[in-house]
């Protein structure tokens, strides 16, 4: 099998402006205490070697003395009670003992002077790290309390801090680490520019609203606004009847996440008369308004006084959908005004986010004096539109910077031919062993089968829908989590073929790290006559839109992540490139992997920031939820596709408006699980390349993993379990924090840990993320703290915390690179 390999020509890459001078200062700092602790255990072995020496001379003399004295005397040197020794005054020598123990106390005097001067050298660093500016615009988007403090903290010597002062010591700390070792795209900490400098920018700071918290009170508003409710047409959805009930699916918002808002689907029911239920059948798709409805109602004398309550209730489950038409794109609190203006609705909530779209505007463009005053002008205006809303805290908005012409210093050489062809054969053959999409595919194309053969079926047939895609696809969701988990009840032979070589890989590669102990692993190896097995059916055909995470470092690809491609990640940052459309490589690129395939793509946003961008691609799809459907009503809709089971593959074919072979895309969402639906289900029936193999399943089970290479790419760095039980007691029987200190680098020595790496969280539960790493020194005094501060107290029965080596190591830039892969067979 042949692979055809497309790289996406916008490729972009993160990284800081912010130094990490920081802590190599604090580490500069430590070495001092290095040395003395490097002292105090010479010292401690002289000492030892010495006590044994007058120990040995104390057993002489009492086997000839038999003198019990000489007892009480062995027990005093065997402890080192240098206070009762001065007092000894028989003829054993312990002069060279008195001065070694006096020259111990010295030292541990001198350590005590040096590491509380390190730790106020080092608390200094903080202080003047904190002065940049480009840190304190970002802290609002992690606590706007702190940001208040940070004044205070700036403006007294830190020998007059006082413990409310120090406790920002950790947070300043996290702030560092995140802006000048980290690369995930946050505020000033993380810019973003174009690999090659290929696209100009168009914006160098950007300014959102969040877009979930903006439309849950533009749509909460006008769904309740008596004007409103008169004014907006309604579309009348189609819905269920069991004797006088509507039966209804609707979407609601995910608990989970702030980010994104009615994508959940949930049935819903209705007591109503039947007369109005047989209205509304009789109007299923079509658009009628609040007279046409109250008209109907008092024709037939029901619910006097009451109609505009009962339209209400059945716009507020969704029965009948207001028909809206503002575009979900930059710019949204705009669109809205504009929207309201057309219509001469809603006077308050236009005059109200009139305010937050000139604050908006202004915090764009404001000192750091400036940011609290509007974040908190902002955040008022919001509580007073809706008190009903939860708090969104940090997540009120998003800021997105870029590197300006003169910091790019990216150059398109850096992401040429990093990854070879048998690098994207053997991962992506493997890949299937832990693949979701490739599973449900099988096992939909095989329900399909079992209940329509050959036919074509409409996605409108709420049969397809209910009993096909939907029934069964709860049964799947484990599999993104559970690498144990199997569905015993597909009755697609492929989902047990697929599962019982991923069981069989697993039992395998634990032996083989068991086998192979702490040296570094060859990944081909392993995996390679895994691949091979896979059927040549199950690989071909696939399409893998892969987009990585890498860095570079001494010859070598650091890989960081895979994530899904199809521009899920890119198209966040598309729209600060002004000529990326105008670019022959990329519209190249497009119409390879796009038009060429007659993929269609979903513009229906449901609130993530993430996938605003604006939308050039010519051919979309109605979703037929949410409100987009009412903007691009010239292009098809979900009712107009078909489906129907193609013999070639086992799989189900997606047909067009026009019985044409299609696929449908959707650059919205990195986290397909909180997507209504019919989209979670077109979304996997066609390949993604998200990576669902965790390298932790197999170090849960170990106290170590080997770092694990393919060719030049490192796939996983090294890792440790840590054991809490074992640091928690070091902590309490620390009667300092010099001791705990001395103890715990005496700790890492002895277990044979690295000193230097990235404390990682190990992912609980139904938690979306885990904590961001964290980079510790514990020989840095101040760093060695914060790590225990972390994990002090934690608790648990399996393996909570890990640690990860340091590579790349803190030499060049911080720079990491996001390119995206389509590969074919």
């Amino acid at each position: 099998m042949e692979l055809t390999i497309s790289q996406n020509p916008f490729s972009i890459y993160r990284g800081t402006n912010i130094s990490d001078d920081w802590y190599f200062k604090m580490k500069e700092y430590s070495e001092e205490i290095q040395i003395v602790v490097a002292k105090l255990n010479e010292l401690q072995l002289a000492i030892e070697e010495e006590k044994d020496l007058v120990v040995c001379k104390i057993e002489e003399k009492f086997s000839q003395e038999k003198e019990s004295k000489l007892l009480n005397l062995k027990r005093d040197v065997h402890n080192l009670r240098r206070v009762r020794l001065q007092k000894y005054s028989g003829d054993i020598c312990l002069q060279q003992l008195l001065a070694l123990l006096k020259q111990q106390e010295e030292i541990k005097l001198s350590l005590t002077e040096i590491y509380t001067e390190t730790v106020q050298k080092s608390r200094a660093v903080l202080q003047e790290e904190i002065a940049n500016e480009q840190l304190k615009k970002t802290i609002l988007f992690f606590n706007r309390t702190i940001y208040k403090n940070v004044e205070k903290y700036l403006s007294k010597p830190i020998d007059q801090h006082n413990k409310k002062d120090k406790k920002l010591d950790n947070f300043i700390i996290n702030l560092l680490m995140r802006s000048s070792m980290k690369t995930s795209p946050f505020s000033y900490l993380t810019k973003t520019g174009s690999t090659g400098n290929m696209f100009s920018i168009t914006k160098e700071v950007n300014i959102e609203l969040n877009h979930a918290l903006l439309f849950r009170i533009f749509l909460e508003t006008i769904r309740s606004d008596h004007g409103a409710l008169k004014k907006i047409p309604v579309q009348v959805s189609k819905f269920g009847q069991r004797d006088s009930k509507i039966f209804f699916v609707t979407q609601e918002n995910v608990p989970q996440s702030r980010k994104i808002y009615e994508t959940s689907d949930k049935l819903v029911e209705m007591k109503i008369d039947e007369k109005v239920i047989d209205y509304l059948k009789e109007h299923q798709g079509q658009t009628i308004n609040y007279e046409d409805f109250e008209q109907f109602l008092k024709q037939h004398t029901l619910y006097s006084n009451y109609e505009l309550e009962v339209f209400k209730k059945l716009v507020s489950i969704k029965v009948l959908v207001q028909k809206i038409t503002v575009v979900a794109e930059r710019g949204l609190v705009k669109h809205i005004i504009e929207y309201l203006n057309d219509n001469q609705i809603c006077e308050t909530l236009r005059e109200k986010l009139q305010s937050i779209d000139e604050k908006q505007d202004e915090f764009e463009i404001a000192e750091v004096g400036e940011r609290l005053t509007i974040w908190q002008s902002i955040e008022e205006v919001i509580k007073q539109l809706s008190e009903s809303i939860p708090s969104f805290g940090t997540e009120i908005l998003y800021e997105d910077v870029l590197f300006g012409s003169k910091e790019n210093k990216s150059n398109i050489d850096d992401i040429k031919d990093k990854f070879s062809p048998s690098f994207f054969q053997e991962m992506t053959s493997f890949l299937l062993l832990f693949d979701v999409n490739i599973r449900v595919q099988y096992e939909v194309a095989a329900l399909y089968r079992e209940k329509y053969g050959n036919e074509v079926v409409s996605l409108s047939d709420s049969n397809l829908l209910n009993q096909v895609f939907f029934e069964k696809l709860r049964y799947f969701f484990p599999y993104f989590q559970d690498m144990d988990y199997r569905y015993a009840d597909a009755i697609a032979p492929e989902v047990k073929l697929l599962d019982d070589l991923r069981d069989e890989f697993k039992v395998f590669f634990l032996d083989y790290l068991e086998k192979n102990g702490s040296s570094e692993i060859d990944f081909r190896k392993v995996i390679e006559p895994f691949s091979k097995r896979i059927p040549d059916y199950i690989k071909c055909g696939n399409e893998f839109s892969m987009t990585f995470f890498y860095q570079l470092f001494q010859g070598k690809v650091i890989l960081n992540d895979i994530y899904d491609g199809q521009e899920k990640f890119l198209s966040r940052f598309k729209d600060f490139f002004g000529d990326l459309e105008n670019s022959k490589e990329y519209k190249e690129y497009v119409k390879k992997n796009y038009y060429d395939k007659n993929y269609y793509e979903v513009t229906e946003l449901f609130g993530f920031n993430g996938g605003i961008h604006d939308r050039v691609y010519t051919q979309k799809l109605n979703l037929e939820l949410g409100n987009q459907r009412f903007s691009d009503t010239e292009h098809p809709s979900v009712s107009d596709f078909s489906v129907m089971y193609d013999q070639s593959s086992s799989k189900l074919k997606v047909l067009d408006h026009e019985g044409q072979k299609a696929r449908v895309a959707y650059k919205s969402s990195l986290v397909p699980v909180f997507l209504p639906g019919v989209l979670s289900v077109l979304l996997l029936l066609f390949q993604s390349g998200r990576i669902n193999f965790d390298i932790n399943y197999f170090l849960k089970k170990r106290t170590e993993m080997p770092r694990i290479n393919f060719e030049n790419v490192v796939l996983y760095r090294k890792k440790w379990n840590l054991q809490l039980a074992d640091l928690n007691k070091l902590v309490e029987q620390s009667e300092d924090d010099i001791a705990l200190y001395l103890n715990g680098n005496e700790y890492f020595k002895e277990q044979e840990l690295p000193k230097t790496f990235f404390l990682k969280k190990y992912r609980l539960g139904e938690e979306i993320s885990a904590m961001k790493p964290m980079f510790i020194d514990i020989k840095v005094p101040a760093l060695f703290k914060h790590f225990i501060s972390e994990i002090k107290g934690e608790q648990s029965l399996e393996p909570l915390y890990y640690i990860e080596e340091v590579v790349p190591k803190f030499e060049n830039e911080l720079r990491e690179y996001v390119v995206e892969y389509t590969i074919d067979n």
